[in-house]
């Protein structure tokens, strides 16, 4: 039993060790695919750009054109009808021997020199030597020369004269008597070709979207990389200390989402929410703070959406634009802002007159109203403690709009006052150093800090996406979907490019019209 026991431990550890490694072998996809996706932008115009430079530098290059003759090499007299059969394949095989010699003797300067000086030519004899190929043809006794040219038709009447020119020095340097003399003969000349076989606008432009890719992929590999921004709600947590109590999606734009879109996925997130702030124990009626380390991080959304998701529950709640430096919720819920919580404090109107309704029922609204010279000080006194404590007598929930806490003073006096501050980050927008001086500062002037919620983080449910796909007009799930198939595609083929990048590097180089 005890041998069963452990062989069935070890047996669910394996098992698990293997779930572990395909759940890290998913998230790693994942976060890929998002990097991609996230700089998507970066891509396209990268390897726009490498397209437009080969498709200029394919223009302004000069066209070369390839022409080609064939030389046969082959013995000065015919062998006499009693010669051995012997001394003949002798003959053939020194002919074919012959070939590589000869070939090498036509990509000399010397051979260069007497081609240039004979069709008078306005070239160096290097540089011509270096714009001839000449090459033996297998099991044959045959050359192939080949001489590239900006005119077509020099480049035939160059590779036809080395024919000429190189059965002339074959004669010069064959003054001893020999058995078999070699003649070279043009049996295949050379015609001007039509075509230029450089530039190769295709290649160049499959070589440029190749590098185009790989580079601007790798590039925004390298961003991710050095990016600092929160990525994750794990490592978020790991790096403040500070408890996630939610993640919300991203809402394409849409701030007030829970009362627009009640039954999709985001106002779900919410709930999801909601259902943990219900958890957490307060001494009285609950007054939550409601901030972020900065800007555009997400705080007024998830102030007034949390509060709408309380009142769908059948809560009284109150929710205040405390952001009197720059207020946005009467924007949001297109709403007055004449008069607001600046007025209340201020003592200029009764709490009652300045509250405003929203859309959703049982959810009510207090602007910021007024502009004031120095908020903190307005925050900071009697008349603010009077008028929290008069809310919480009214109402079940009161939220508070706070302004980011490292931008000005406000947030950390507000959080004082509060039952819990609750910080907002966004998904790759969000510095983590700046989250961790955030907690920094509310533990300094002794605030409870309830956690934080993270938005704009790609939701990874599987069964969760099967099921909100399903749902009739939930088409950002969809649009999430295809993102990702298209950024896993990207990188499937950055993977493959630079595999195929090299083999078309290596051939062109080899080749003689690269």
């Amino acid at each position: 039993m005890g041998i069963n026991s452990a062989n069935s431990l070890n047996g669910r550890r394996g098992e698990y060790g293997v779930d572990k490694l395909k759940e890290s072998s998913d998230v790693d996809l994942a976060q890929y695919a998002r990097t991609i996706a996230k700089r998507k932008k970066l891509i396209f115009v990268i390897t726009l750009i490498c397209l437009a430079i080969a498709r200029i530098v394919t223009f302004q290059m000069t066209p070369v054109y390839e022409a080609t003759a064939e030389l046969l090499v082959y013995q000065s007299e015919p062998a006499a009808a009693d010669r051995p059969l012997a001394e003949s394949y002798q003959a053939v095989l020194i002919s074919e021997r012959l070939t590589n010699t000869y070939s090498q003797m036509l990509k000399e300067r010397t051979v260069a020199e007497k081609v240039v000086n004979k069709l008078d030519l306005d070239t160096n004899p290097i540089d011509l030597a270096k714009r001839i190929d000449a090459r033996p043809i297998q099991d044959t006794q045959l050359i192939q020369v080949s001489v590239v040219d900006s005119d077509p038709r020099r480049a035939s009447r160059i590779a036809n004269t080395l024919s000429e020119v190189l059965g002339q020095t074959v004669k010069e340097i064959s003054a001893s008597p020999v058995v078999f003399t070699a003649e070279i003969k043009l049996v295949e000349p050379a015609v001007s070709p039509v075509e230029a076989v450089a530039p190769k606008p295709a290649l160049y432009a499959i070589v440029a979207m190749l590098f185009g890719l790989t580079s601007s992929i790798g590039l925004a590999f390298l961003l991710d990389r050095f990016d600092t921004t929160i990525k994750s709600r794990k490592s978020a947590e790991a790096l403040s200390g500070l408890p996630s109590l939610g993640s919300i999606p991203s809402t394409s734009g849409i701030s007030f989402v829970t009362a627009s879109s009640p039954q999709s996925r985001v106002s779900d997130a919410y709930r999801h929410l909601r259902t943990t702030i219900q958890r957490i124990a307060f001494e009285s009626t609950p007054l939550i703070a409601v901030t972020s380390s900065g800007p555009r991080d997400g705080k007024t959304s998830l102030a007034i959406n949390l509060g709408a998701v309380l009142a769908q529950a059948g809560h009284r709640v109150l929710v205040v634009d405390c952001d009197l430096r720059k207020p946005s919720i009467h924007g949001i819920l297109e709403l007055g802002n004449d008069v607001g919580v600046a007025s209340v404090i201020a003592g200029d109107i009764d709490i009652a007159q300045a509250i405003q309704l929203s859309p959703v029922e049982r959810l009510s609204i207090l602007t910021a109203g007024p502009r004031q010279v120095n908020p903190a000080d307005l925050f900071s006194s009697e008349r603010m403690d009077i008028f929290l404590r008069g809310v919480q007598g009214i109402f079940d929930y009161v939220i508070l709009d706070c302004p980011p806490i490292l931008a000005v003073p406000d947030a950390v006096i507000l959080a004082t006052k509060t039952d819990g501050a609750l910080i907002s980050a966004a998904f790759g927008k969000t510095n983590k150093d700046e989250l961790v001086q955030s907690r920094i500062e509310l533990e300094r002037v002794g605030a409870r800090i309830l956690g934080f919620v993270l938005s704009g983080e790609a939701q990874q449910g599987h069964a969760y996406d099967i099921y909100y796909r399903s749902e009739p007009g939930e088409r950002g799930t969809r649009k999430t979907g295809l993102k990702r198939i298209l950024a896993t595609t990207l990188l499937i083929i950055s993977i493959g490019s630079l595999v195929v990048l090299a083999v078309i590097l290596s051939l062109s180089i080899a080749s003689a019209g690269w």
